[in-house]
């Protein structure tokens, strides 16, 4: 308990930043877990799936940015991301498509509020870091 409240009186720039990208990410969870109280499995599988499709993109990104930028470091965490959110988002995408015909509404609007979920995080993070 103690290091977590060291950390919190923490005022180098280095843990502000830190503590502001955690303020991101609590934007995003927060934001899910409004939408997991208050829908059905249909549409938070469409939002999830969205959201880790997005997030493969995103990692894609950073491996080939830091491959490119430190090339004789190895830096296998976003590679590794970009192949589980991949098949994660397959996963949720898979378990929704035979509903697509029934439930189409339900599974556009989870797609599109995943989408908006993450962009979000991304918005609330690129204003607090700059």
């Amino acid at each position: 308990m103690q290091e977590i409240k060291d950390h919190l009186k923490d005022k180098s720039p280095n843990n502000r930043k830190q503590r502001k990208s955690e303020q991101a990410i609590h934007v995003l969870v927060n934001g899910m877990e409004q939408h997991v109280k208050n829908n059905e499995w249909i549409f938070l599988f469409a939002m999830l799936g969205a959201i880790e499709y997005m997030f493969q993109h995103v990692s894609g990104i950073f491996n080939n940015y830091l491959q490119q930028q430190l090339q004789t470091v190895d830096v296998p965490h976003f590679a590794c991301h970009n192949e589980l959110d991949k098949q994660h988002a397959a996963d949720f995408f898979a378990e929704i498509k035979f509903f697509t015909d029934i439930q189409n509404a339900k599974i556009y609007s989870g797609i599109y509020t995943g989408i908006k979920l993450f962009d979000a995080y991304y918005t609330y993070l690129h204003l607090l870091l700059n």
